[in-house]
């Protein structure tokens, strides 16, 4: 679990290019949660071991403001197959559509 929490903080900063906020909402040894938000929407990532999820220790959403409610518009949850690799991968992937996500309902 530290390794993953390590992972979370080394790789993933503020934004100011893009204009993206970064709040770390939870930062101990049994979990991590980093809020990142755009404006245009919002992120979180979750690093824990859940004790009902559908993610084995990974859980990253997306949310934005689409015909007045809040709707999850992309996530990615890891499981027991995922390779560092493929983590990495996902995260960056999910930080990119932040990047260019574009609309939000004001």
């Amino acid at each position: 679990m530290i390794e993953l929490n390590y992972y979370c903080l080394s790789n993933f900063k503020e934004d100011k290019e893009n204009n993206i906020k970064l709040t770390i909402i939870k930062n101990e040894k049994d979990g991590y949660v980093v809020e990142l938000d755009n404006d245009k929407c919002m992120a979180e990532i979750v690093v824990e071991e859940p004790t009902y999820a559908p993610y084995r220790y990974i859980s990253f959403e997306v949310v934005s403001l689409m015909d007045g409610k809040v709707k999850i518009i992309y996530s990615w949850y890891d499981d027991e197959t995922s390779q560092w690799s493929d983590i990495e991968k996902e995260l960056n992937k999910g930080i990119q559509f932040l990047n260019n996500f574009k609309t939000m309902e004001q």
